[in-house]
């Protein structure tokens, strides 16, 4: 939305992005005046009738102020809202920053505040305050009654801020200037005895003692006329001149500095600003680099104020924004210490350093980053020639010359609700709109507007200063639009500080051309990337990969890029997007995810007849997949759009994989099911999809759709002729049959698998034995477990992470069997081997805090793993902290929870129709009905001990401990005929009955 500016400074203006609005008719001009009058103050119906038409007013005065209004808002197109109808009148809503009186009033107050303490820089802000007059307040207005009492006080202010000026030249001793501006201003005010007083004053101090005392006798000619004498201090000061007292003489004062008032309030970044003045007190060079927008510049002049003190020779600002000549460095910087007019004709930087060198000058360099080399050599220079000089430079890329101290600036803090970004957010919120309500949910929205911001303060108050005509809600809800709606900047910024794509098209053109490009094309990256990655798109671009050192290094100095601890190199996320803009708007954005997808393609491939990733590429690809995540699915998703399938299911197989490593079964699954769309014909990849599919649906599906995906891959098995895919086949049989509720078949198929595998001297030969393992341990056949880990030591080509799997789940089996000894001895052995990639320890650990009754800790190990995030988690990942928080939950007595734990597992399972997993849950949901079902408790218990006598194993020692206590309990309530009669019934049962009935339980 485009900014607005109110004038009434003059003739009345309203400005639309600086092009003036034409609102003729002058009964709406006269409202629109009165509003601005009283901004952001309710005017009645009646007073604003009075005000306007008098005693004149029509008969039908409120619906004809309706009509004004009406055309008003109209005039007034995307601003319209700005008018609010309020129950009894009207309200001008808007910021006291977009009328040019409210501007006027804050820098007067300003110039007041310091008139006393820094002269010199009172007189500049009164000179930015003047500035602003064009002519009398409401000038337009002349005789309408309902503006002649602000008409007056602001005339009046403004003399005030004259003489302001001029009494802060006369207290500096800056006045010799003076005498033809009070010469003018006597004739204009003859009546204001502060304008006669400082013109003598002037006058006497210019050598001019005559004519300062017959400018008292002037003086005592106009007030004659009135029948009144001069006041005697004007008297007194007659006789001063008259005597040369000494007092009169002042010497000039010896300006140190010129560092801008700041028109608004600093907020935050104290660190920062201290840990700079500590870099500049210690270095005589100190570079703040950064990305557009990260507050460079105040920064600087922030850190530089409080050096101030330290500095004799003054601290001088130094700006370049506005200079794209390198013969003018030097000039600019002779310009801004006010040495430039006794240079006589002498190279500036000569005249500089003479000016300078024995004094203890800081120099605030602004705005270098288009000018870096012969701002480098300047600096150089004047460094070698004044040994006290400090220089202090805001760029976006470094100086590049001999002692450069590089400081880089970095985004406002997002952590939390005091973060330094939101604080700023906020200020500048109110200060465009002071009614701006805050609760509790809009500050969550307005930290999502800082974090969507990058934290970048030039964001953030452009973004602020749009509170003025939409609430944070709708503020919001545009920034996925962020270049359009962060736009509209203080006039008083330099044109490429306006908006956030003058700011970024700025850092953009000063890049050379291959640079561009690269920046360009390095914007598809997610989450950033690697120096080898940044090589490989160059290649793809058909470019030398040897050029990528120096263009990254290029992007890293001008700020576009970021390095982090382990050497990679990121964007902020809207300089990201900027550059995806650039991509859109050179029609590059399919050939940049073409190159992209070619980057990770390669790095992540693994051949069709490879059925996992062979040992010796799981550090290389499981390994970068913990940073490249965001990169490889943005990579499989373009991949999915293209019309050829191949590049996707290529990709996407291996990312299946390595997202079920991070626990983002649900992500796989949903990526599984759309490579699977995309790909009908027989081969390697698509076997992969299948085996992946058959888990998933599963879990998700249930086993009789799981069945149906397992006989496709089978199919696919016997088209392609291959004994690895067979027995891969058979051993997701296994899976399926145990699911089913089969365990013998269960065994015989991975014995199969294993057998198969092994004859064709496949490395795959122990997933089989590795599978009937896991599911050994989950039904509480040690004995097997045992067996089976024995089995595979016993390989001497069994991988050294296979090894340590069965370890660490031998381990798992001792703790759930209860023998904490064991499990502890096998866990430290584990832990001796153990590398990056190995499984977690939590479970056995969490089991052996079971063991020990340690309830404490085993809810704290298995709450964190729950929070680990239901949405990302398949829900069998959930089961053991489920188990484990409804054992606890047990222990403690509080059956309902418990209950609660246990049933979630068993419905899901059931849900599924997964009966091996039900077992799982059968016997621990029965014990909670010790108290309050007894009969149900014994008849469940006994279903449970039944199945388990047809698949082999037992209930974890945790769950005997409390299927005893239950079972205690239960016929302690019951006569031994209801014994005999519930564990009877149960025994009878089969487990889909059994299940059917402990979830029926209300």
């Amino acid at each position: 939305m485009a900014d607005v500016e109110f004038r009434v400074l003059g003739t009345g203006e309203v400005l639309i992005d600086g092009a003036p609005l034409a609102i003729d008719a002058p009964k709406q001009r006269a409202l629109l005046t009165l509003l601005l009058i009283h901004a952001n103050e309710v005017q009645s119906t009646d007073r604003i009738l009075d005000a306007l038409w008098g005693e004149e007013a029509p008969a039908s005065g409120v619906n004809t102020l309706r009509y004004h209004v009406s055309k008003l808002r109209s005039a007034l197109g995307s601003h319209a809202d700005l008018i609010v109808s309020r129950e009894s009148g009207y309200e001008l809503v808007t910021s006291p920053e977009s009328i040019d009186s409210r501007r006027f009033e804050t820098l007067f107050r300003q110039a007041r505040e310091v008139v006393v303490t820094d002269p010199m820089r009172a007189a500049e802000v009164c000179h930015h305050a003047l500035e602003l007059w064009r002519g009398s307040a409401f000038a337009d207005f002349p005789y309408d009654e309902f503006v002649q009492a602000e008409a007056r006080r602001l005339n009046e202010m403004r003399m005030e801020a004259i003489e302001l000026r001029i009494a802060a030249f006369v207290a500096a001793g800056q006045d010799a200037h003076l005498v033809p501006e009070l010469e003018s201003l006597v004739a204009e005010h003859p009546l204001r005895e502060n304008l006669w007083s400082h013109l003598m004053l002037v006058l006497y101090r210019s050598g001019r003692q005559p004519e300062a005392l017959r400018a008292y006798q002037r003086a005592r000619e106009v007030f004659g006329d009135l029948g009144t004498e001069p006041s005697d201090d004007l008297a007194a000061l007659e006789e001063k001149i008259l005597l040369r007292d000494p007092s009169l003489t002042a010497e000039p004062e010896q300006v140190k500095g010129n560092l801008p008032l700041a028109a608004d309030h600093f907020v935050g970044r104290a660190e920062e600003i201290g840990a700079l003045q500590d870099l500049v007190s210690a270095n005589r060079l100190v570079s703040i680099v950064g990305p557009g927008g990260v507050g460079k510049t105040r920064l600087a002049i922030e850190a530089a104020r409080g050096l101030e003190d330290e500095s004799s020779g003054g601290v001088w600002l130094v700006e370049y924004v506005a200079i794209d000549q390198p013969d003018l460095v030097a000039s600019q910087v002779a310009a801004a210490l006010g040495v430039l007019a006794s240079a006589q004709g002498r190279d500036p930087l000569d005249h500089l350093a003479s000016h300078i060198r024995e004094s203890n000058t800081l120099l605030v360099i602004d705005n270098c980053e288009h000018l870096v080399e012969p701002i480098g050599l300047v600096v150089s220079a004047l460094l070698a020639r004044c040994p006290q000089l400090r220089v202090l430079a805001t760029s976006r890329r470094p100086l590049g010359v001999r002692g450069e101290m590089v400081w880089r600036a970095t985004p406002m803090s997002l952590a939390d609700e005091q973060s330094e970004a939101l604080q700023l957010f906020l200020e500048r919120g109110f200060a465009a709109r002071p009614d701006l309500a805050l609760t509790a949910e809009s500050e969550d929205l307005a930290l999502e507007v800082c974090r969507r911001l990058d934290g970048l303060p030039l964001a953030l108050e452009l973004a602020a200063a749009r509170l003025r005509m939409m609430s944070l809600e709708q503020l919001a809800a545009r920034l996925d639009d962020a270049f359009a709606v962060v736009a509209g900047g203080p006039r008083d910024k330099p044109e490429h500080q306006r908006g956030l794509r003058a700011l970024m098209d700025w850092s953009y053109q000063l890049l050379e051309p291959d640079e561009q490009r690269l920046f360009r094309f390095a914007s598809v990256f997610r989450g950033g990337f690697t120096l080898d990655s940044a090589e490989h798109l160059l290649e793809q671009l058909g470019a030398s990969r040897n050029d990528a050192l120096d263009l990254v290094g290029a992007l890293v100095d001008s700020s576009l890029l970021t390095m982090t601890a382990d050497d990679r190199y990121t964007m902020l996320e809207l300089i990201r997007e900027y550059g995806l803009i650039l991509l859109e708007e050179s029609s590059e954005i399919d050939a940049a995810r073409d190159a992209h997808l070619a980057v990770f393609r390669q790095a992540f491939y693994v051949p069709a007849e490879v059925v996992a990733p062979l040992p010796d590429q799981i550090p290389t690809v499981w390994g970068r997949f913990d940073a490249e995540i965001d990169n490889a699915r943005a990579a499989v998703a373009w991949a999915l759009q293209k019309p050829d399938p191949s590049a996707a299911v290529e990709l996407g197989a291996t990312v299946w994989d390595l997202l079920m490593s991070w626990h983002l079964q649900n992500e796989a699954h949903d990526l599984n099911s759309r490579l699977l769309a995309v790909t009908s014909e027989p081969s390697g990849y698509r076997a992969k999809l299948l085996r992946n599919a058959m888990y998933s649906t599963a879990a998700n599906e249930g086993t009789d759709r799981a069945v149906q995906v397992l006989e496709e891959l089978e199919a696919t098995a016997e088209t392609l002729d291959d004994d690895t895919w067979r027995g891969v086949a058979l051993g997701r049989r296994g899976v399926l049959e145990f699911l089913r509720g089969d365990t013998d078949s269960a065994w015989r198929y991975w014995d199969d698998a294993a057998d198969l595998l092994s004859s064709i001297g496949s490395s795959l030969a122990w997933h089989p034995t590795s599978t009937a393992f896991e599911v050994a341990m989950l039904i509480g056949d040690f004995e097997r477990v045992r067996r089976l880990a024995a089995r595979v030591a016993d390989d001497p080509g069994l991988p050294d992470y296979v090894g340590l799997w069965f370890l660490g789940g031998s381990a798992f089996a001792a703790a759930a069997d209860g023998d904490v000894e064991t499990a502890e001895q096998m866990l430290e052995q584990y832990r001796a081997k153990r590398t990056p990639e190995a499984r977690d320890d939590h479970d056995v650990l969490a089991l052996i805090s079971l063991a020990r009754m340690d309830f404490d800790d085993v809810e704290q190990r298995a709450t964190s793993v729950l929070e680990r995030g239901r949405s990302n988690l398949a829900q069998y990942d959930l089961y053991l902290p489920l188990f484990l928080l409804g054992i606890v939950q047990f222990h403690r007595g509080d059956m309902v929870v418990a209950r609660r734990y246990f049933t979630e597992g068993l419905a899901d399972t059931a849900r599924l129709e997964m009966k091996g997993w039900q077992l799982w849950w059968l016997a621990p949901v029965a014990a909670t009905f010790a108290g309050d079902a007894p009969a149900l408790c014994l008849t469940l218990l006994a279903a449970s001990d039944s199945a388990h006598d047809r698949v082999g194993g037992r209930p974890y020692a945790a769950v005997a401990r409390i299927v005893d206590e239950a079972a205690g309990e239960a016929r302690s309530r019951l006569t031994l005929d209801e014994i005999k009669q519930a564990e009877e019934s149960g025994a009878a049962m089969t487990l889909d009955e059994a299940v059917e009935l402990a979830l029926s339980f209300d």
